[in-house]
């Protein structure tokens, strides 16, 4: 889990290098990584990168190491002497120091071979992937089921060290906003230790400044850990995680630092944040120029209905009534003479002139736009249907978002779009259910069918996907969606039934296994029984799935 096993193998026994590039990671611009590299003898080597160091030791002799450099970056070039064809690097990696690497290396891999350690990996993975078995279904649905889910498992990081006591075990922190909605949401349902180990991890780093971090921007932090508690997830001090919450809802200074939610007083005074003045807006305009005020309006809306839920789970009444009560914030942003969340300037009057085609990256939206940030309220649709004339006029609008031709703007992390639906990127992919919420979950399922035929599984190859998957989100959409349940709100511990891929999906999870059962060959959702007895609506509670019963669901043409 901290160390790498690697196998080079080269036409010739002759002039063998490994090549590292050290100054670039995913996460700085190419050449601007900070690292660095030491040989410490004739078959081992250090170094680090950004805060991570690591430890290799090789099968065969260094004869030396140089450094070559381009325009941007600069590669580390390992040597080795004549002979074996097969250079074999064992690698121990440490977010603490070099000597750490090496221990974890050691403990973990040494004297181990490159196929026990391979055999060891892949029978790990089959052991988490095996927890949802698939059957009917074409060859491509399940490659593309499979790959997701592992994608989804990648993240987080694991960050400490092997002499670590297992109950204090460290996890990078997630890009919530990014994740939020359905990733962690698997997680939550196939890895509740990992999910509470994660938690920990965010309220030790929290504990220095007295509030949890959101990643990116947004406060879904708090989600996490609402949901994470609602599914029965209770390995973590809830008390703590609470109060936590709590300071992103409620404060903006504690322990002497500045954090909770960017424009927080603002939002907590007016209930919605105002836009800056912007003379020219484009599509690139930087953040420093504006706010993304509507994102950030309807986010923490559905924020403080997350808080909300764990101040009333533990008793909270009153801080549940005050967040309950600014949960339906999102609402002071809707234009009625548009039809659209529109930004808000000082003084009360609408941002002028307006276009909703228009994929801002943070003015009014963050990588989003007028149509697809109207349809952000998954703690309240009903209340998001109701600010228009009537559910006809909800239902045409939700048409017209998916068949209003995109407009050919190049803006950052905004690809493949449908309509006005852009599947690459995050803030579309709880649009479609809305439908359901005005009896029309076929129209619902016509969408995510088109989303999951034509944008998963692109190209030549079929290797492609509309997007960047962001530590697994695009992948966890289709994964849960071919399973036929959505987290649509994942602050609640239940799930919007769809239509599944495969004619049958067995799903392990803790000491329980239910199972979803698909009759029929349409794809039109028809009725929906678990355990026998129909179901009262389109959810289905996470409680009852844990029961290990049978969820049926019938289709038509």
């Amino acid at each position: 889990r901290r160390s790498a096993y690697h196998r080079h193998t080269f036409k010739s026994a002759k002039d063998k290098h490994v090549v590292m590039n050290l100054s670039r990671t995913n996460s700085v611009r190419p050449g601007n990584a900070q690292w660095t590299f030491r040989q410490i003898d004739d078959t081992s080597f250090c170094g680090s990168q950004n805060g991570m160091f690591f430890y290799a030791v090789a099968n065969q002799r260094v004869t030396g190491t140089r450094t070559v450099s381009n325009a941007r970056e600069q590669f580390t070039v390992i040597d080795f002497a004549d002979g074996a064809k097969t250079v074999e690097l064992k690698i121990g990696f440490s977010y603490t120091s070099t000597d750490k690497a090496r221990l974890n290396m050691q403990t973990e891999i040494e004297g181990k071979s490159f196929d026990q350690v391979r055999a060891h990996a892949d029978k790990t993975w089959d052991e988490v992937l095996s927890k949802v078995r698939v059957s009917g279904g074409t060859e491509l649905q399940k490659q593309l089921f499979y790959s997701g889910l592992y994608r989804v498992m990648q993240n987080p990081n694991l960050r400490s060290d092997v002499d670590v006591d297992q109950h204090a075990t460290v996890y990078s922190s997630n890009n919530y906003w990014d994740t939020y909605a359905n990733k962690l949401v698997i997680l939550q349902m196939l890895e509740p230790d990992l999910v509470a180990n994660i938690i920990r991890s965010d309220i030790q780093r929290a504990e220095k400044t007295g509030f949890l971090s959101s990643g990116f921007h947004g406060d879904f932090c708090t989600s996490f850990v609402t949901g994470s508690y609602l599914r029965g997830i209770r390995d973590f001090d809830v008390d703590k995680a609470y109060q936590l919450a709590l300071n992103n809802a409620t404060r903006s200074w504690c322990n002497g630092h500045k954090g909770g939610r960017k424009y927080g007083d603002e939002y907590r005074r007016r209930g919605w944040i105002a836009e800056n003045k912007v003379a020219n807006p484009t599509v690139k305009t930087e953040e420093n120029e504006a706010k993304a005020s509507v994102q950030k309006t309807t986010e923490y809306a559905y924020s403080d209905y997350s808080v909300a839920l764990m101040a009333r789970a533990l008793g909270d009444t009153e801080s549940c009534n005050v967040l309950m009560d600014r949960s339906k914030n999102y609402r002071n942003l809707f234009d009625k003479s548009t039809g659209f969340m529109r930004g808000r300037l000082a003084d009360g009057s609408w941002v002028t002139p307006f276009d909703p085609g228009i994929p801002y990256y943070v003015y009014m939206y963050r990588e989003s736009n007028g149509w697809m940030a109207t349809f952000f309220a998954p703690h309240d649709p009903q209340g998001l249907v109701s600010l228009f004339p009537d559910k006809g006029a909800f239902e045409a609008k939700l048409d017209k978002l998916f068949s209003t031709p995109f407009e050919g703007y190049e803006a950052d992390n905004m690809t493949g779009w449908f309509g006005q639906y852009c599947v690459g990127n995050q803030p579309s992919q709880g649009i479609a259910y809305y439908y359901y919420f005005i009896g029309k979950p076929e129209k619902a399922q016509e969408k995510i069918d088109k989303i999951m035929n034509d944008y998963y599984a692109m190209g030549k190859e079929h290797l492609a996907y509309a997007g960047m998957d962001d530590e697994g989100s695009l992948s966890a959409w289709y994964v849960m969606n071919a399973m036929g349940l959505y987290s649509f709100s994942p602050a609640d511990a239940e799930y919007i039934v769809t239509v599944p891929v495969f004619d049958k999906v067995e799903f392990t999870m803790g000491d329980t296994t239910f199972t979803v059962t698909k009759k029929g060959t349409g794809r039109k959702l028809d009725t929906i029984s678990y355990d026998g007895k129909p179901l009262n609506g389109y959810f289905i509670s996470h409680d009852d799935l844990k029961r290990g019963k049978e969820l049926v669901i019938t289709t038509r043409q």
